[in-house]
């Protein structure tokens, strides 16, 4: 079964993501707490529009991942992603900074996403 998502839906759950897991790790009113919350809604509006250009792709038309009012179709975007993730999770690494995923981080993004 599909759960056809918003791209507002989107960015509100991964919002939440990041807030409940990472952004809470930093003591209120600290700097890193104000940058990690500054650079993490740059990052979801990034995301958003991205989102919103991949609409536009052939590929995407083709795999049928967006319904006709531009929803993104999370439970398959989301499968397809821990299918590919190693059991011992992947890292980005850009630079200095780096982020790592596991199977359980997409299951908590879903979940905050369809909330």
């Amino acid at each position: 079964m599909a759960t056809m998502t918003s791209i507002s839906d989107i960015e509100k759950g991964i919002a939440a993501y990041l807030d409940s897991q990472l952004c809470d790790q930093y003591p209120d009113g600290s700097l890193q707490k104000a940058a990690f919350g500054a650079c993490a809604a740059i990052a979801i509006r990034h995301l958003g529009n991205k989102i919103r250009k991949l609409q536009e792709n052939q590929a995407a038309q083709f795999l049928e991942v967006f319904d006709a009012d531009g929803n993104l179709d999370i439970d398959e975007v989301a499968e397809s992603l821990k299918a590919r993730i190693p059991e011992s999770g992947a890292k980005y690494e850009h630079g200095t900074y780096s982020i790592g995923v596991t199977k359980d981080d997409i299951d908590k993004i879903r979940e905050c996403i369809v909330k």
